[in-house]
């Protein structure tokens, strides 16, 4: 049995000259070690491996690899690149940082191949590969500076309801977007402190009691204040009516 022509793979196979090179150099063989299957049903079978193979690539900073998936990726149409465009521009004014070339291209070729997997697949299929971004930098992450922002940054991304289909997918997603923001994307927790709004029904007595308690139980960089307006972190005892409908993450 072989695999049915899947359409859907088209937007990274179509005018793609790095398929077309891995196309070349399996059909002969593939002709070869199976006489009686027909060239079409070939072709639906090396599409599907290099789909796969596609899917749980990534790069290095260095990687030469990712020029070409920049140039191949310029004008595509479609949910994978629609996706990644978007995740770029929410993480430009999110972390207010300005990426190097080096660092957009890393980041952005990373997400194109793990946004495909997302778009192809159903579940997890990197147990077939050594993932980099799933092994690498092993480490107690309690408290870990990245894994708090881009808790936030996630709620962020999927206001945006056009790439739910890619984003809504937060198991398989989450855990490699702070990979990437690890390695890629460099913060300072000391200069980039989290501004955070107090409220409770114990009145202001008890504020500075909270927030000498939250200071020693927190390793992050945090600047409190007394406005909830422009926060990035609303603490609350419960839900008050003046900040029920505010956009400010909560805890």
């Amino acid at each position: 049995h072989t695999i049915e022509q899947v359409g859907l793979y088209n937007s990274i196979i179509d005018d793609n000259s790095a398929f077309t090179y891995f196309k070349n150099a399996l059909l002969e063989e593939f002709k070869q070690l199976f006489p009686t299957i027909s060239e079409s049903d070939l072709l639906n079978e090396i599409q599907f491996l290099y789909v796969v193979m596609y899917s749980n690539d990534y790069f290095e900073m260095d990687d030469p690899q990712i020029s070409e998936t920049l140039i191949f990726s310029q004008n595509r149409n479609g949910e994978i690149f629609g996706a990644t465009n978007h995740w770029l521009k929410v993480c430009s004014d999110f972390f207010e940082v300005s990426l190097s070339a080096a660092e957009y291209g890393a980041i952005y070729a990373n997400l194109i191949h793990l946004h495909a997997e997302i778009a192809f697949f159903k579940g997890n299929i990197s147990v077939f590969f050594n993932d980099y971004l799933e092994v690498s930098h092993i480490k107690d992450e309690t408290n870990d500076f990245y894994d708090s922002l881009m808790d936030f940054f996630y709620q962020k991304l999927i206001e945006n309801k056009k790439y739910k289909k890619i984003f809504i997918n937060k198991e398989r997603l989450l855990p490699r977007y702070k990979m990437i923001a690890r390695k890629f994307i460099n913060i300072d927790s000391q200069k980039n402190s989290i501004k955070v709004h107090l409220i409770s029904v114990y009145g202001n007595k008890k504020l500075a009691y909270l927030q000498n308690l939250i200071n020693r139980s927190n390793e992050e960089h945090l600047e409190f204040s007394e406005d909830y307006n422009n926060v990035d972190l609303i603490v609350s005892d419960r839900l008050y009516a003046g900040i029920s409908q505010l956009n400010t993450p909560m805890i």
